[in-house]
């Protein structure tokens, strides 16, 4: 399966980045579905069983309680004279705790750990044509506050590509401790 680590955005912040995903859709530029956008810990690619396992062993360990995360500011990588994704921002000392918490877990299983920067994927552009109005987009919603989302689990999520783009299933979460 082609699987990922990450925590889900609540609703209240997808609505408000829907205006900044509504002016990304360009033609030339992919924008994540709202059902799809969550913030990325660890990306594992094709996993067996096996590592399936020994990534959901790993989230059953994290020790953390719930906390909120905010959502702020908006930009691209790798940067914004030669865009691939449009991002949000998300601060969050307490996702950085969970990060590197797995971090030594996700090393085992043989993948490299790179720093954590924190972020929701909003778009990912595939036309450079489409260069210019995405740099409008983000001079409009660079300095936007789009919310905090309570951050009540970390799961592992096997993604399902389809000519009509991914589909997202959570395999496996961890529910973080009371208050």
């Amino acid at each position: 399966m082609r699987a990922f680590i990450a925590v889900p955005v609540g609703d209240e912040v997808k609505r408000k980045i829907a205006p900044f995903s509504k002016a990304l859709g360009l033609e030339g530029v992919t924008v994540v579905p709202e059902k799809n956008l969550h913030v990325t810990l660890f990306f594992l690619g094709e996993i067996d069983d096996k590592r399936a396992g020994e990534a959901a062993s790993a989230l059953e360990k994290i020790s953390v309680p719930r906390f909120e995360a905010r959502f702020r500011g908006a930009g691209a990588f790798p940067n914004e004279n030669f865009i691939r994704v449009v991002w949000v921002g998300c601060e969050s000392p307490e996702l950085g705790r969970v990060y590197d918490g797995l971090s030594p877990a996700v090393k085992r299983m043989g993948y490299a750990v790179e720093p954590f920067r924190p972020h929701v994927t909003v778009a990912r552009v595939k036309a450079p044509a489409a260069k210019p109005a995405v740099q409008e987009a983000l001079k409009k919603f660079g300095g936007k506050d789009f919310g905090s989302s309570a951050v009540e689990k970390v799961a592992l999520y096997e993604s399902r590509l389809s000519p009509k783009g991914p589909a997202y299933e959570e395999v496996f979460a961890k529910t973080l401790c009371g208050p």
